[in-house]
């Protein structure tokens, strides 16, 4: 009898904020929030880890790509 094996994935809410590096922007700060799949624990993403800022960069990508602003700087 084979037994199936569930490995759920947990969806997180990341918040994130950065700086975008022209004029028209210089002293403003956006805040975001973005949500996401991850088999990660919790307890394996602590602040600032690779995980956490690679899910930033990518939202923080799609959004600046769109407004087709200058690439930005996560904080």
């Amino acid at each position: 009898m084979s037994r199936d094996v569930y490995a759920g994935t947990v969806q997180y809410n990341l918040i994130y904020i950065f700086e975008i590096p022209d004029d028209a922007h210089r002293g403003y700060l956006k805040i975001g929030e973005h949500h996401f799949d991850s088999a990660s624990s919790y307890k394996q993403l602590p602040p600032n880890c690779d995980e956490l800022n690679n899910q930033a960069k990518l939202r923080i990508d799609q959004y600046t790509k769109t407004a087709l602003m200058l690439p930005a700087s996560i904080l």
